[in-house]
């Protein structure tokens, strides 16, 4: 594993020459194996700033390595989605709480079906709970590629090197991370109407013409704030984002191409 105390003379020599704001430059821990070159990729503090270096210590004009600086950069996105949003994700209560809301849930379906419940308020129920099973399985899904995605990083970072098929397939295990996400949060909008009708119901029924749905009234009041709305910031964020699901498009056609070069310190 690589890092700024066991780099060569020769690359510490070349890195100094653009430490110039006295910023705080850190290695990606492996080296870039990509299209018969080796190339180190730092990264400086504060300001975000970027460089790659050739094994012999030259650095390349970004013209010479367009799509090299883009993958570098795609690799570390990556490596900090997983390591920081996805380790958060995993770390969350998500899983839990959808969890302990199916099983509430289907205490109401039990009740419901003693009381004869009309058709429409049975099939918002339905799609309520098809809710909680998706997300829960979708979190399933982000704890599959954080996992995979961690170990994914750790091999190369022992081996100190990284190639296009690793970058290819960490990319493949975040975009399944981040799709996940997604589908967590558009299947709240899209059962919102649903979640509404079921509420609506319960708060329409005596308190003492059905205890037992009172309880379950009562202990499903939380879950009532816990999912999306279409009116919060945050649906919005959601909808804005449909692209996630869409076909990856090529690397050198990703919008975000003009600010990703414009960090590298590599000249023109």
């Amino acid at each position: 594993m690589l890092s700024i105390n066991t780099l060569p003379k020769h690359i510490k020599t070349s890195l100094d020459k653009f430490n110039v704001k006295n910023e705080k430059p850190d290695v990606f821990p492996s080296i870039f194996y990509i299209r018969g070159n080796k190339y180190y990729y730092f990264t400086f503090a504060p300001s975000e700033d970027e460089l790659i270096m050739l094994d012999d210590g030259t650095i390349p004009s970004l013209k010479d390595i367009h799509y090299v600086a883009l993958l570098v950069n795609s690799y570390n996105s990556a490596v900090n989605s997983i390591a920081f949003i996805g380790y958060k994700w995993v770390k969350s209560k998500t899983k839990k709480n959808y969890l302990k809301l199916y099983r509430l849930l289907q205490e109401v379906k039990d009740e419901f079906s003693k009381i004869n419940t009309s058709a429409e308020i049975n099939q918002s129920l339905i799609k309520f709970i098809e809710t909680t099973e998706s997300i829960v399985k979708d979190q399933e899904n982000i704890e599959k590629a954080v996992e995979a995605g961690t170990k994914k990083v750790q091999e190369t970072s022992k081996a100190v090197k990284v190639t296009e098929i690793d970058y290819v397939e960490l990319r493949n295990i975040n975009l399944q991370m981040v799709r996940a996400a997604h589908q967590q949060n558009t299947i709240q909008l899209e059962s919102e109407q649903a979640r509404k009708e079921v509420f609506n119901y319960l708060d329409n029924q005596s308190l003492l013409s059905n205890l037992k749905l009172s309880y379950l009234k009562m202990k499903l009041q939380p879950y009532r704030k816990l999912m999306l709305s279409s009116e919060s910031e945050q649906a919005k964020e959601v909808r804005e984002m449909h692209y996630v699901m869409e076909d990856d498009v090529p690397l050198e056609e990703n919008p975000l191409v003009p600010e990703a070069l414009a960090r590298f310190k590599n000249p023109i």
